[in-house]
């Protein structure tokens, strides 16, 4: 947590805007359990609800309070035919605890899975019927789902902004630089004119290209982490719920960070994060010349923006540069160059920030990969 925050502490580019900020995340010392939900045998804010990557078959998981049995089933809602049928045995009996695998689930179409569950001590005479909707997981008209992956700290966000707009005019603002610029950090804009919106769903998983289960962090944010991010991935899926049910997303694999050189008075590869190291390598710049960090990308540059930063230190207030990621390279001018304090390494980082929009459940993805180098000013 600390390593994220000192990165979006860096530079948070979000939309329209550059803020310095944490304020979509806090500390969040343990998974917060959200509290239960009737007196049923089955544990409702334990269901998770999951298609496999060719779309099908369900992984349906969930806890009992006590030791229990159970059928499962499913049926189709748009053909109009509810059913309470259960014709499989789940795998499990005798338990509280429950993954079950559904097959056969129709590829194109929504379902709802039946659970028919009872006290295996009390035999299937006192089962119980609870059915679990699929549903798309819409945003609402007035609002946009933030899904913010953040790579170097192995970090993923949702939250939601309040916005009638289509999340691909959204994007299309944000991304939509012409030509690079570079200035203090103070003197970037401050003004977000975007507000935060009610998040309506619940919880979400993310599966294939990372895999991260989120918990609630505050009222409009969930929050997760995850160990690393299979970059070579095509399959990237999100299963979210809320209220109404659980829907699945698919994301497009989003543009990457390939290699990254950072060029002062010598050169060198980017390093893949470190930011806490104690003795970080850097290279070395004098005071009136330009510095230059260039990239290759793994992926089309389309919706892409790329941000050269330099870490405050004291008084002076870092350094921010935007260009668009496609123009694969951005020099730091030396008259700014000269204003960063003598003698002392701090970072900089180059941030590639890949953003995606699916207009119909009105989401807008953000994927952050990272470059990082120490710089001393001689």
């Amino acid at each position: 947590m600390i390593r994220y925050c000192k990165k979006l502490g860096l530079l948070f580019f979000a939309f329209a805007v550059i803020a310095q900020s944490c304020k979509f995340v806090s500390p969040l010392t343990a998974p917060r359990r959200l509290g239960g939900k009737g007196d049923g045998l089955l544990i409702q804010e334990s269901i998770a609800l999951e298609r496999s990557a060719d779309g099908a078959s369900i992984t349906l998981s969930f806890e009992a309070r006590d030791a229990s049995s159970c059928k499962i089933g499913f049926y189709v809602p748009s053909t109009g035919q509810a059913t309470n049928t259960t014709p499989n045995a789940c795998a499990s009996s005798s338990a509280t605890k429950f993954t079950e695998t559904l097959s056969g689930i129709p590829k194109d179409q929504l379902v709802t899975v039946v659970v028919r569950i009872w006290p295996s001590a009390q035999g299937e005479a006192k089962a119980k019927i609870v059915l679990i909707p699929e549903t798309p997981p819409t945003a609402g008209e007035n609002s946009v789902n933030l899904l913010m992956v953040d790579l170097g700290a192995g970090r993923v966000d949702l939250t939601a902004v309040s916005s009638n707009a289509p999340p691909s005019v959204l994007i299309n603002k944000s991304v939509g630089l012409t030509n690079q610029s570079c200035s203090l950090s103070d003197s970037n804009s401050q003004i977000n004119p975007l507000t935060k919106g009610s998040l309506v769903l619940q919880s979400a998983t993310s599966r294939g290209f990372i895999n991260a289960i989120t918990t609630r962090v505050s009222p409009t944010v969930l929050g997760g982490t995850f160990a690393a991010a299979q970059r070579d991935s095509t399959e990237w899926s999100i299963t979210a719920r809320s209220a109404a049910g659980f829907g699945q997303l698919r994301i497009a694999k989003p543009t990457l960070l390939a290699s990254a050189i950072f060029s002062g008075r010598d050169q060198t590869q980017g390093n893949d994060d470190y930011l806490e190291d104690i003795d970080p390598p850097a290279i070395k710049l004098n005071g009136g010349s330009s510095m230059v960090a260039s990239w290759t990308l793994s992926g089309e540059a389309k919706n892409s923006v790329a941000v050269l930063s330099v870490a405050p230190l004291s008084s002076f207030p870092g350094i921010t540069c935007v260009a668009p990621a496609s123009a694969l390279k951005i020099t730091i001018p030396g008259d700014l160059i000269s204003k960063i304090p003598a003698g002392t390494r701090i970072w900089s980082t180059l941030r590639v920030d890949s953003w995606q929009a699916i207009d119909k459940e009105r989401w807008a993805v953000r994927v952050s990969d990272w470059k990082s180098m120490g710089i001393q000013r001689l």
